[in-house]
């Protein structure tokens, strides 16, 4: 994520990264250093880590 990151900080945006990343001008994009089916797939399993963190009940 920290590519797509500093390609969002490069920008010329006012969108947050998160929002610019999922519905605005980076939604399509394809890093060389990273591709999109990699980012996605690395998003969804630290979401899943820190939700199954936060919801488990000790």
């Amino acid at each position: 994520i920290q590519y797509y990151h500093k390609r969002w900080q490069q920008e010329n945006t006012e969108e947050n990264f998160f929002k610019w990343l999922d519905r605005g001008g980076g939604k399509d994009l394809s890093l060389p250093e990273c591709a999109r089916d990699q980012l996605e797939a690395e998003v969804r399993i630290n979401l899943s880590y820190v939700t199954n963190s936060y919801l488990l009940v000790i």
